[in-house]
C-alpha cells in the first residue's frame, strides 16, 4: 500500500511539474432557475462567466469559475414577477477526450458555492432583500477546438446540484478560451 501510494504521489508531482499550462476564458450563455420546483412559472435568463484552468496533463484539469446568472418567476406572495440573480463560484476537476477532428471533450464535477438575491424581494419584517445560499455540486461538459495560436472555442454547459432542491439548474453557452 505505501508503494502504490508513493508511486500515485510521484506521479502527481511530476504530470504537475511538467504542466505549464494555463487557460483564461470568458463564457456567457442561458442560465435557469436554481430549483425548477421551487419558483412558479420560472424562465430562463442570460448569463455569463470567466474561468480559469489548469492543465495537469493532456488529461487532466482544475478549472475555477465564476458566473453570474438572471433567471425571472412569479412571486408566491403578491403574483408579480420577480427577477432573480445569481453569483456561482466553483472548481471542478475534468478528464478530457480527444474527438475527431480536433475537437476535446471535458467532463468534470466539483464543488461550488452560490448566491441568490433579488431586489423585488423584501422581507416584510425586516425589510432586507432576502438571500439563498447554498452549496452545489457542478457537472460539467464541454467541447472545445482550437481555432487558433492558443486559442479555443466551444460549448460550455453545465448542471448544479444543490443539496435542499429537487433539480438544480442548468447553464449552456459558447465559451472562448486563452491558453498560455
Amino acid at each position: 500500500m505505501k508503494k502504490f501510494v508513493i508511486v500515485v504521489f510521484l506521479n502527481l508531482v511530476v504530470s504537475v511539474t511538467f504542466a505549464q499550462q494555463y487557460d483564461m476564458g470568458i463564457y456567457a450563455g442561458v442560465f435557469s432557475p436554481t430549483s425548477f420546483g421551487n419558483y412558479t412559472k420560472g424562465t430562463l435568463g442570460p448569463s455569463f462567466g470567466i474561468k480559469f484552468d489548469y492543465h495537469f496533463n493532456d488529461k487532466f484539469a482544475l478549472s475555477s469559475n465564476y458566473m453570474f446568472g438572471r433567471f425571472n418567476h412569479t412571486s408566491d406572495r403578491n403574483g408579480l414577477k420577480i427577477r432573480e440573480k445569481a453569483n456561482l463560484f466553483f472548481l471542478t476537476f475534468q478528464k478530457k477526450f480527444p474527438l475527431k477532428k480536433g475537437w476535446l471533450l471535458a467532463v468534470g464535477t466539483g464543488i461550488g458555492y452560490y448566491l441568490e438575491y433579488s431586489n423585488d424581494e423584501i422581507d416584510p419584517i425586516t425589510q432586507i432583500t432576502e438571500f439563498y445560499r447554498d452549496f452545489t455540486m457542478p457537472l460539467e461538459l464541454n467541447i472545445n477546438k482550437n481555432i487558433g495560436k492558443n486559442l479555443y472555442g466551444g460549448i460550455k454547459s453545465g448542471f448544479f446540484l444543490t443539496p435542499f432542491y429537487d433539480i438544480g439548474s442548468f447553464h449552456l453557452g459558447p465559451e472562448i478560451r486563452y491558453r498560455f
